[in-house]
């Protein structure tokens, strides 16, 4: 094809709006990728948070009528000062607070001077499980977490309602070992990351 001194062919003009539009397409796949993981971390940071707000109020005798189960309560005792309330219905609560990849849910209570029940994470979706329970982030749990009362073994990891069991420090397993739970558990609809305190 001849060129044209006063502009481009339509061929070149085609050639040129097909490599911007490939390379469009790579860098939003890139940055919705980039913004997943920040989330993921965001999550995982603020998760932290709480369990070692948790680990404060652990062995402070807190009153027989002591309760976190609402997002009223989770932002009362510090757990997630600036907590978004998430309303929901389940067995445990009726309402949480927002996550980048999900809400965070509390059945905390008062047991003589130490504190029983459970944090469970929900996760968005599948993705979000997979991504989070892969991460390196379970050193920050007690090793003392999961037992009951009278030694005995609870799941103290587990998604949905699968949980993992330990007997101690020693064979402890690691939660990224759940992660190929997810799939199975969120197609379910349980699609959450379970952590025992202690047994009610």
């Amino acid at each position: 094809m001849k060129n044209n001194d006063n502009g481009r062919s339509m061929v070149e003009m085609l050639g040129v709006l097909a490599i911007i539009g490939v390379l469009s397409a790579g860098a939003l796949k890139g940055y919705s990728n980039a913004m997943f993981k920040y989330k993921v971390n965001q999550s995982i940071e603020i998760y932290n948070q709480v369990i070692q707000r948790i680990i404060e109020l652990d062995g402070q005798n807190l009153g027989a009528d002591f309760v976190i189960n609402s997002a009223e309560s989770i932002t009362q005792y510090g757990l997630m000062p600036d907590c978004n309330p998430v309303e929901y219905d389940t067995a445990l609560a009726d309402s949480g607070c927002q996550l980048p990849i999900g809400f965070i849910e509390t059945d905390l209570s008062n047991y003589g001077q130490y504190l029983a029940g459970v944090l469970l994470l929900h996760f968005n979706d599948e993705n979000s499980c997979t991504a989070f329970t892969s991460a390196n982030w379970e050193s920050a749990v007690p090793v003392e977490w999961g037992h009951d009362r009278y030694g005995g073994q609870n799941p103290i990891f587990g998604i949905g309602g699968n949980g993992v069991r330990y007997s101690s420090a020693q064979d402890r397993p690691s939660i990224s070992s759940i992660a190929e739970n997810c799939k199975q558990e969120c197609s379910a609809g349980e699609c959450y990351l379970q952590l025992m305190i202690r047994e009610y």
